[in-house]
């Protein structure tokens, strides 16, 4: 299920916010983050896939990777709680966008590219299916 069959995008963008937000306190500023992914929908960059019957969703958009290629970044990814622990699901998402790369002949898929992921498992399966997971990133607080 893509951006196409969602009838109202907005309310669906905040719900999906708000489910991740609820459980994992994963946005500092949630209303930015909804802000940031209403304007990308506006402009027409935002797209999503969903899981059969909604049990998650990966959120994404192709931008330039100003060097003369284009990327596809995932930008929110989340399993409902029942369903994590199936590697299937994680794999399905993960080869939408790889599907999407593949179709826009693109060649880099980006993964956490925002907000980073530090769970140990999650990092060592894309190793696994051929990620790099070295990033330099600096925080200031």
């Amino acid at each position: 299920m893509d951006n196409q069959s969602v009838k109202n995008p907005v309310a669906e963008i905040n719900y999906w916010i708000n489910l991740a937000d609820n459980e994992l306190h994963c946005f500092k500023a949630k209303e930015r983050v909804f802000q940031l992914f209403h304007s990308l929908y506006q402009s027409g960059m935002l797209k999503w896939y969903f899981l059969e019957d909604k049990k998650g969703l990966i959120v994404y958009c192709i931008t330039d990777d100003f060097r003369g290629g284009l990327t596809v970044n995932e930008l929110f990814m989340y399993i409902k709680p029942k369903w994590r622990g199936n590697i299937r699901l994680f794999k399905q998402l993960v080869n939408h966008l790889e599907q999407v790369a593949k179709d826009n002949n693109i060649s880099q898929v980006r993964i956490a590219s925002n907000i980073g992921y530090s769970d140990s498992q999650v990092l060592k399966v894309l190793q696994h299916w051929g990620y790099e997971t070295d990033v330099v990133v600096k925080t200031l607080e």
